[in-house]
């Protein structure tokens, strides 16, 4: 395990150590996404894979979920209920692309991504 203090610059901005850039193997201008976990009051840094990978986060119904699993390489997930019954989860999810983005776009309409 790696951990390290870093301070928050007047712009909100932090440096990532050099030790841990070599350990994750982080290139200059490459795109990272920063993930809040309000469960456990944590920011998570995901690396990103140019144009394959997309964060995805919104509410959708038990049947889009495991469609979704099962079509799509998910890479991380993390969901909760929004009703008593389960039909419909809050999802956070990371997706690898296999497929079109504007196909995966199109088939999860409830869904917010970025890349």
């Amino acid at each position: 395990m790696f951990s390290e203090v870093v301070k928050v610059d007047s712009k909100g901005r932090i440096t990532i150590p050099a030790t841990l850039r070599l350990l994750l193997n982080i290139s200059d201008g490459e795109k990272l996404i920063l993930v809040f976990d309000e469960d456990n009051n944590k920011i998570e840094l995901h690396l990103s894979k140019p144009n394959r990978t997309l964060f995805c986060s919104g509410v959708i119904s038990r049947d889009t979920l495991l469609r979704l699993l099962k079509e799509y390489n998910i890479d991380n997930i993390s969901c909760r209920c929004k009703d008593n019954h389960c039909d419909f989860y809050h999802c956070k999810i990371f997706v690898e692309l296999s497929k079109d983005k504007d196909e995966f776009m199109k088939n999860s309409p409830n869904i917010r991504c970025i890349e």
